[in-house]
This record gives structure tokens, C-alpha cells and sequence, in this order.
């Protein structure tokens, strides 16, 4: 009854936004669909591929751009939602994070630590467990994204460790593009509440932007057959629940910026991870804040000049409900400085050297409960990374990169990371790459130091680095005035996987480099632009084995589906959808998770005309009940996913 209650409510929602667009009461509005064309989306830049602004068809890489129009009429209200529609991107969440797998590599409990997630180009990564924020810990309101770009493939020749699958930079709208002040409230099921607040100005050579987002919610009731036994019967209820907010600000003024972020998110762990009393409350708590300066300056008329500092805090804690509650606790900080020179030394040939250094000065973990402590260390190491990069432009129609990374790793190995990329332009609507590349990832601190007398948790100081190396063959060719394709295929190959690994008599556990990875891939989109609609289809098709057994690796589906249609009605109501599809995966306990499934459906309007819009947003529209595989740290071997979400929101500006 509930459900047919939130259907019948969603439904009604919708219809009320269609009596009231502008068209029934004479209002008027703009839709991004009038704005938007074939031509625009492909010019729209992109920097996270060369650290520099360059159009897709000219990165030396696999890319996708998604603009922050497109955001904003799927109602997106996460940068999971968002990556969720990205080909070749899987998802799992096992309830208090959430892991993106990219082309095969999804570890469950990796805290996303083979991907490197910026914004506006800083990177949100930690020094302790590596791990990207790219699972809600920074909780950024999309309707504030210019744009995301998705660089898929090795990023180390650029950033170094952990850039390994993929590299998503997040790009913010500055004070010209919010032009004003601006807010959100929404609210929704599952007692979720939702209040952001921006504004920005643009005057002369300044430019100012301000943002904030507060996000609470109650979370669902879900049921655990593997706690059947319990008192609750298995049923955890009250104990899905977050709290976060964000707030940032950015200043520039000609050639400097200055850009400041400080993030909090809270939430409750209701699946009973390592073995803690199920129905009691734990929780986990991460907070994140940087400030950055930089400065880029022309130096004559060949040469550019850009260099950066930027201090950065992460600080963790959990609470662990045993007979005795357990805390732990990371505190990771690091300054870190760049230089980088872009030289044009003549025509058809650029330059560009770069050099980074990070200091992570602190980089601690404690564990404890009130009668005894298990750990209390730190863990300071440093950082440096030398790259060059040469474009040669032999002709107009022939594009070649070159580059070459040096790191070094006062904790860890060196590591060289070459890349290649040869770009033939055959005719104007034509792209054809292609692309090599090697990448690495230094095994984090957890993984080597991380020790637990309790379960019997080991260290491992002779656990060596990851390391990938990949080919690739990407066509782009818009195929009319409104249909454009890509299609490519691609083989990596990961030496030394590393993975947490139960082991010995008596068992004890710790991480290991377990196995080489073979992935094959071939991943196909269209996007098409029809009068009053924009469709993104997209297909990708992996396998992904151990090279020696050829036993398929876990939690890696073989066929993804993405489908995103967005459409108006009298060019003033914006309806979209988005379908998704996940092939079965293997699970850590041998068994397999079922294919994921999900419709999302999105409407947005303005029916009072004055810079106020009203929209809906309801996720897994059929409450599916998907399930994901669960890392070692949890007893089920899979988790549930998501049900149905529906959300109501009032948007404002001026």
C-alpha cells in the first residue's frame, strides 16, 4: 500500500509540474534543450587529459564530458548518480561507501584507490588509505558543476600513483556562470532533506564563487537473511542513516585562483561490518578541506608558466560496537607544490615539463577501546614527480604525444610511466586514436602498515606496487548534422593485483599481491540530437581473468548498458530518463550477484517564471531489489542496492 502511495504520489507530482509549466499559465522560461546542440556538446573543453584546455577529439585518451546542463535536467543529486551514467563505469555500495569500477577493476573495499577524482583539478585523494573521494564523502551539489570529464585508462604519466583506471575532474561554475545567488531545497523519501546555497560575480579581471550544501537523511529499512537469528530478526532499521555538508569557495583574479573546500559526512553502518553486534549503532565519520593557491603567467609569447601550492586534510573516525566499543582513527595531511611549463619551441612542436612534490607530514592510525590501545603509529612519507610531454604536429591532419613520468616514493618504489598517443584526423568529422600507456599504483599505508591483534590482521611491508599497461583504438566520427558515435577497444593487463587475502592455520589476514589481470574490452556510444530531445546510448562489452587460471575476476560484469533521453514539453517542461544495465558478477564467496537493473526518471519546469524551477526525481523507479558483492569485512557475500527514491525540489536564482 506504502508503494502504490509513493507511485501515485510521484505520478501526481509530475502531472501537477505539467498543468503548471509556463505553457498552461503564460509564463516563460528557457530550456537547456534550446540551448544545446550537436556542435556545442563536442566543443565543449576539457583539461584533466593534458592538464591543459583542449577539445575532446584532441585529448590523447578515451573521454567523456558531461555538461553541466545535461546534469541538471537528471535531476542528479550525487557524483555517483552522475558517474553511474558514464559507459564503461559498474557501482557497488556496500551501505557506507560506495566503489566505482571502471573497465573490469572494481575491488570491493578499495575505497576507490585506483582512480583519481580532482576538482577544478585538485585531487581528492589521502595519504593514509589512498582513497578518492568519489563515494559521497564529499557530498558537491551538482546543479554547481560546469561540467564532469571522465579520462578513462592510465593517468600516472600525469599525476602519478593511483591514477590508474581513470582519471574525473570535476569542473565548478565560476562567478561569471552563476552570475547571482542561487539555492535548492529538496526533500524526499526515506527522510531525506536537502538545502544548497551559491552565488557568484564576475567584475572586471575578478572573479568570485561561493557554495554550500547541507544533505541529511534517514536511510532505508533493510533486511540481512544472514542475521535471522538476531534479536531484530534481521531487519536494520534505523541504522542506514547520513549526515554531510560541503562548503567552497574560489577567488581569481587574472592569473591567480585561489580555491578553498571543507567537507563532513557522517553515516551509519546497518550491515554489521567486521563483525560488530548487528542492530547496534555503528557509524563512520570522514572529513576532508584544502585550500589551494595558484598562479599561470605567459612568459613572452611562447611559453606559459603555471605553479601551485595547496595544503590538504583528511581526518577519520569509526565507532565499532563489540562487547566493548572499539574506535579507530586516521589523521592524514600533506602540503605538496607544482611547477609546470608549457613551451611552444616552434610551430607544430609543444613542450610541456612538469614537477610535483608532496610532503603527506602526517599520516596516522589508532585503534582502541577503553581498556586497551592496538595501534598508535604514523606513517610520514613524501612524494615526487617528474613528467614531460612532447606534441608534435607533423601535418594537420596527424597528431603525435609523447611523455614520459618519473615518481619516486620515500615509502615505496620508483616508478618510470611512459605514454603514447598518435591522433589521425582523416577528415573533419573523423578522429582515430591510438593509444598506449602504463600506469602504477603505490600500495597505501593501510595496506602495508594496517595491523589488528583482535582478528589476527597482519601487516605486510613486502607488498610491492601495482602496475598496468595498456593498448587502445578509439574512433570518433560524427556520422550526420545530429549523430555522433565512438567506438573503441582496448587491452590491459595488471601485474601484481593487490587484494586483502585470508590465510594460514591458524587463519590470519593481510593484503597481497594475488594475481595478473588480463582485461579485453569494447565499448561503443552514440549520442544523437533530434529536434526537442538528446539521446546518449551507450555499450560496453569486458572480460576480465586472471591471466594464469583464467577464472573470471570478481565483482566484473561483463556487459553494461547506459541510456539517457532528455526531452521537453512546449520547450519549457524538461523530462529525462535514464536506464542502466549490469551483467552478473562474482562474489568473494564464490557465488554471484544477479544482473543490476534500474530505470530513473527525471522532470523539471519553471511555472512562475522569476528564476524559480520545481522538479521531481524518483531512482530505481520499479524498486528493483539489486544486489551488489560485499567485501571481506561483511558476512553477507552481497548487498542490497538502492530501492526506489523519490525526491521533490524547488530550485531558485537571480
Amino acid at each position: 500500500m506504502r508503494s502504490a502511495r509513493k507511485r501515485l504520489l510521484a505520478v501526481g507530482w509530475v502531472g501537477l509540474l505539467v498543468a503548471l509549466h509556463p505553457a498552461a499559465l503564460g509564463g516563460q522560461t528557457s530550456d537547456f534543450l534550446d540551448r544545446v546542440s550537436l556542435d556545442s556538446l563536442l566543443a565543449v573543453p576539457l583539461s584533466a587529459a593534458a592538464k591543459e584546455r583542449q577539445l575532446a577529439r584532441q585529448a590523447p585518451a578515451s573521454v567523456t564530458v558531461l555538461t553541466g546542463d545535461e546534469i541538471a535536467s537528471m535531476g542528479y543529486q550525487s557524483l555517483i548518480e552522475v558517474l553511474a551514467a558514464v559507459r564503461g563505469f559498474s557501482l557497488s555500495d556496500d551501505r557506507n561507501y560506495t566503489y566505482l569500477g571502471v573497465r573490469g577493476l572494481n575491488r570491493p573495499s578499495d575505497y576507490n584507490n585506483r582512480l583519481l577524482v580532482l576538482v577544478d583539478g585538485h585531487r581528492l585523494s589521502e595519504g593514509f588509505y589512498g582513497a578518492s573521494a568519489a563515494d559521497g564523502t564529499v557530498a558537491l551539489d551538482p546543479r554547481l558543476i560546469e561540467r564532469v570529464e571522465v579520462v578513462r585508462g592510465p593517468g600516472s604519466a600525469l599525476y602519478g600513483s593511483s591514477a590508474m583506471s581513470a582519471v574525473v575532474n570535476i569542473v565548478t561554475k565560476d562567478g561569471a556562470a552563476l552570475d547571482g545567488a542561487q539555492g535548492a531545497i529538496r526533500a524526499g523519501s526515506h527522510g531525506t532533506a536537502d538545502l544548497s546555497v551559491a552565488w557568484g560575480r564576475h567584475a572586471g579581471p575578478l572573479d568570485v564563487s561561493a557554495w554550500g550544501r547541507y544533505l541529511r537523511s534517514d536511510g532505508e529499512t533493510l533486511r540481512f537473511p544472514e542475521f535471522d537469528t538476531s534479536a531484530t530478526g534481521g531487519v536494520a532499521q534505523g541504522l542506514d542513516w547520513e549526515r554531510s555538508g560541503v562548503g567552497g569557495a574560489r577567488v581569481q583574479y587574472r592569473g591567480l585562483t585561489v580555491l578553498a573546500l571543507a567537507a563532513s559526512r557522517r553515516k551509519g553502518v546497518p550491515t554489521a561490518s567486521f563483525e560488530t553486534a548487528f542492530g547496534a549503532d555503528e557509524w563512520t565519520r570522514d572529513d576532508r578541506a584544502f585550500v589551494e593557491a595558484g598562479l599561470s603567467q605567459d612568459v613572452g609569447t611562447a611559453a606559459r608558466l603555471g605553479m601551485r601550492v595547496s595544503w590538504d586534510g583528511y581526518w577519520y573516525r569509526g565507532e565499532y560496537p563489540y562487547e566493548i566499543v572499539s574506535f579507530d582513527a586516521t589523521d592524514a595531511h600533506r602540503v605538496e607544490g607544482e611547477a609546470r611549463l608549457l613551451w611552444d619551441v616552434r610551430p607544430g612542436h609543444r613542450l610541456t615539463l612538469d614537477a610535483e612534490v608532496q610532503r603527506h607530514y602526517r599520516a596516522d592510525y589508532r585503534l582502541w577501546d577503553a581498556d586497551e590501545v592496538y595501534m598508535d603509529a604514523d606513517f610520514p612519507f613524501s612524494v615526487l614527480i617528474l613528467s614531460a610531454q612532447h606534441e608534435f604536429t607533423p601535418a594537420p591532419w596527424i597528431r603525435v604525444v609523447a611523455g614520459l613520468s618519473r615518481s619516486l616514493h620515500s615509502d615505496g618504489p620508483e616508478a618510470t610511466t611512459p605514454r603514447a598517443a598518435v591522433l589521425v584526423y582523416p577528415d573533419a568529422a573523423t578522429t582515430v586514436k591510438a593509444l598506449y600507456g602504463e600506469g602504477f599504483r603505490v600500495p597505501s599505508v593501510y595496506e602495508r602498515r594496517y595491523q589488528d591483534p583482535t582478528v589476527d590482521w597482519r601487516v605486510n611491508p613486502d607488498l610491492g606496487p601495482e602496475r598496468l599497461r595498456t593498448a587502445e583504438l578509439v574512433l570518433e566520427r560524427r556520422l550526420s548534422g545530429g549523430l555522433y558515435a565512438s567506438a573503441s577497444a582496448y587491452a590491459n593487463v595488471v601485474h601484481d593485483l593487490i587484494d586483502p587475502v585470508e590465510q594460514g592455520d591458524p587463519t590470519f589476514s593481510r593484503f597481497e599481491n594475488v594475481q595478473d589481470v588480463e582485461v579485453l574490452g569494447a565499448e561503443l556510444e552514440l549520442t544523437a540530437r533530434f529536434p526537442g530531445a538528446l539521446v546518449r546510448a551507450s555499450y560496453a562489452r569486458q572480460r576480465a581473468e586472471d591471466r594464469e587460471t583464467g577464472q573470471a575476476l570478481t565483482n566484473a560484469p561483463a556487459h553494461l548498458l547506459r541510456l539517457t533521453a532528455h526531452t521537453s514539453v512546449g520547450g519549457v517542461l524538461t523530462i529525462a530518463g535514464e536506464g542502466r544495465y549490469d551483467g552478473p558478477r562474482g562474489t568473494l564467496g564464490g557465488g554471484t550477484a544477479p544482473a543490476v537493473a534500474g530505470v530513473d526518471l527525471a522532470a523539471r519546469t519553471a511555472p512562475f517564471g522569476g528564476g524559480i524551477r520545481m522538479g521531481v526525481r524518483v531512482t530505481n523507479l520499479f524498486n528493483r531489489a539489486n544486489l551488489a558483492p560485499a567485501g571481506l569485512e561483511h558476512l553477507p557475500d552481497v548487498l542490497p542496492q538502492a530501492g526506489r527514491r523519490v525526491t521533490f525540489g524547488v530550485e531558485w536564482s537571480r
